[in-house]
C-alpha cells in the first residue's frame, strides 16, 4: 500500500530548525517561526533583555541543515546561495541571521548574511561562529551588541554627562555630541567626527591629539545611541565603515520617540535651572553639503556623459 513519505531532507531540516529554536530560548531570545512559504527568510529573532522584556531590536533568520551546505575553506565554512537570495538579502531592511546546522557535528553556525553580503560578497562562517549562550554578544554584534535594559530618560542624560573624554585643556562628552548634531528643527540627529574636532577646537587652546582611544570614545558614543534606541540609525552601515573602511561613520537618522523625550527632558531642565539667553539648548544645527570647485566639474562631466550616450542612441 502506497503511502505517504516524509523524506530525509524534510527530516533534516525540522531537525535543524528545532535545534535552533532551543539554543535561541537557551540564549533567552525570542524565535517566531515563520508559518508561510519560504522564499529565503524562515522567521524573525527578537531580543529579551536581563528582566525579561522584549527590546524591539530585531533580526530576521534563515536556518538551512546538513553537511552538504558547508564547504570548508580555511578557519570557516564557505556558504554557496544563489544570486536572487543574495539580492533579497542585502535588501531587507533588518539583519538577516544564517544559521546553517551541520549534521557532521552537531553545531549550528551562525552569521549576519545581510551585513557579510554588503561588506564582502561572500558568505564565509567563521568556525568560532557557534550558535551558543556563550557567543551571544558576537551573534547580536550587528544589533549593536547585547542590551541590558532601557533606561530611564533621566538616567540617559546623566550617563551621557558623565561619559566623558578628555585631553588636556579639552573635554567632551555624549550628551555635547548630541546635542550639537541635533538638525532638521530637532527632529534628526547628524552625526561626524567633525562634530567632535569643532567642539574640541571651541574648548582648547593647546589643540588635540585625535588616537585610537578619542576614535574608541566616538565609536561608544554610537553604541549608546544604538543601545538606547535614541535615533534611527543604519547599524550596519556604521559597522561597516568602523571594521572594514576604518574610518569613523557618518549619518543623519531620525529621532526616536525616546530620543525626542530627551529633547524634551534637557528642555525642561533649561527652563527650570537657567535664564532664557533667547538660544535654547535644543536647537538645531545646519548640515550643509559644499558646492565646490570639483563639483562644477562633475557637472560638466555628468553633462558631457549624457550627451554622449544621446549620440549613441541615435547612432
Amino acid at each position: 500500500m502506497e503511502l505517504p513519505k516524509y523524506v530525509d531532507t524534510s527530516r533534516t531540516e525540522r531537525i535543524g530548525v528545532n535545534k535552533a529554536a532551543l539554543i535561541l530560548s537557551q540564549m533567552g531570545l525570542i524565535f517566531r517561526e515563520t508559518s508561510n512559504s519560504d522564499i529565503g527568510i524562515d522567521g524573525q529573532i527578537e531580543e529579551v533583555d536581563e528582566y525579561c522584556s522584549a527590546t524591539g531590536r530585531v533580526m530576521a533568520v534563515q536556518i538551512k541543515s546538513g553537511k552538504s551546505y558547508l564547504h570548508e575553506k580555511d578557519d570557516g565554512w564557505r556558504f554557496y546561495v544563489d544570486e536572487a537570495h543574495k539580492n533579497y538579502w542585502r535588501l531587507f531592511p533588518i539583519p538577516v541571521m544564517l544559521l546553517v546546522h551541520n549534521t557532521e557535528d552537531g553545531n549550528i553556525y551562525f552569521l549576519d548574511a545581510k551585513y557579510t553580503l554588503n561588506s564582502t560578497g561572500e558568505i564565509v562562517i567563521p568556525k568560532k561562529n557557534i550558535l551558543s549562550p556563550q557567543n551571544k554578544g558576537e551573534f547580536l554584534k550587528t544589533l549593536g551588541g547585547c542590551h541590558t535594559k532601557y533606561s530611564e530618560i533621566e538616567d540617559v542624560f546623566n550617563m551621557m554627562q558623565s561619559e566623558i573624554y578628555s585631553d588636556g585643556d579639552f573635554s567632551i562628552t555624549f550628551f555635547e555630541l548630541f546635542v550639537l548634531g541635533l538638525t532638521n528643527l530637532c527632529s534628526d540627529l547628524f552625526y561626524d567626527v567633525s562634530i567632535a574636532t569643532e567642539i574640541a577646537q571651541s574648548k582648547s587652546k593647546e589643540g588635540i591629539s585625535i588616537g585610537q582611544v578619542f576614535h574608541d570614545f566616538l565609536w561608544n558614543y554610537i553604541l549608546f545611541l544604538v543601545k538606547e534606541n535614541l535615533a534611527e540609525i543604519n547599524f550596519h552601515a556604521c559597522l561597516y565603515d568602523y571594521e572594514v573602511r576604518l574610518i569613523q561613520p557618518r549619518f543623519i537618522a531620525p529621532l526616536t520617540y525616546r530620543g525626542r523625550q530627551l529633547s524634551h527632558y534637557v528642555s525642561s531642565l533649561e527652563q527650570q535651572y537657567l535664564e532664557d539667553s533667547g538660544v535654547p539648548i535644543i536647537c538645531e544645527s545646519f548640515v550643509n553639503l559644499n558646492f565646490d570647485h570639483y563639483s562644477v566639474i562633475r557637472l560638466e562631466r555628468l553633462t558631457e556623459l549624457r550627451v554622449k550616450l544621446e549620440h549613441a542612441v541615435i547612432k
